[in-house]
């Protein structure tokens, strides 16, 4: 909590990421505005922002549920990603990784942190049954 509200040292020093302005001037725009919309080109790290903005205000704000939806489940897996990779590169998110009855609640498909707040991947694709979505 020592870096909340300040996105450039959180994620320098919680896990090792230094941001760029333009990055870090996304992340101010998805604080003053929930529903943002980002027109750029490729490869400029959108999703990598978008994602690591998400894991901050997940460790940051206690009891919150984030699902990544996507066509396909692995199109939400790849988001998800950036999440478990943040976390694994820093000692103090994997040690905010919530256990239950002696289990890491971290696995590929999503994980909860100790303040109960969750992430998890969906794809929607695999529900489709013929003409009915289910």
């Amino acid at each position: 909590m020592r870096y909340a509200g300040d996105h450039g040292l959180f994620h320098k020093h919680v896990h090792g990421v230094t941001l760029d302005p333009v990055q870090i001037l996304k992340m101010l725009e998805m604080d003053q505005q929930r529903n943002t919309v980002d027109f750029s080109c490729r490869r400029t790290g959108k999703t990598f922002v978008k994602e690591l903005y998400c894991l901050e205000y997940l460790a940051t704000h206690p009891m919150e549920d984030e699902g990544i939806v996507a066509p396909r489940m692995q199109q939400s897996l790849t988001n998800l990603s950036y999440h478990l990779d943040a976390i694994r590169r820093s000692p103090i998110l994997s040690a905010y990784i919530a256990t239950k009855n002696g289990r890491r609640q971290m696995k590929d498909s999503g994980y909860t942190l100790a303040n109960g707040s969750s992430c998890s991947a969906y794809g929607i694709m695999g529900q489709i049954d013929g003409d009915s979505l289910t």
